[in-house]
């Protein structure tokens, strides 16, 4: 998986080269959409899942990524979140992200 992302990453910085972005926001785009990807599907799922968590929560249990996956949904909808803002940041048309 490691492998892939950053392959993916060497690709959007030679494709944004062409297309005029620059390196930075690309790679801001990147790290920041990977991150907030991350959080947003285990804070869907948590969302989901609550009925299915025994009550009371330990504080633990929202960290506990072993013992749990993630939801796509949120992963999708936070990274959508990170490209609408980091575009608008830097004035570029989201279109062209």
């Amino acid at each position: 998986m490691i492998i892939a992302f950053v392959a993916g990453t060497v690709i959007a910085l030679h494709e944004g080269r062409r297309f005029g972005l620059s390196a930075k926001m690309l790679i801001d785009l990147i790290l920041w959409g990977f991150l907030a990807s991350l959080v947003g599907a285990r804070v869907f799922l948590f969302l989901i899942e609550t009925p299915s968590i025994s009550f009371p929560l330990d504080k633990n249990t929202f960290f506990q990524i072993v013992n749990g996956a993630s939801s796509f949904h949120g992963g999708l909808i936070a990274g959508g979140c990170v490209i609408c803002i980091i575009g608008r940041y830097y004035h570029v048309n989201i279109w062209r992200l």
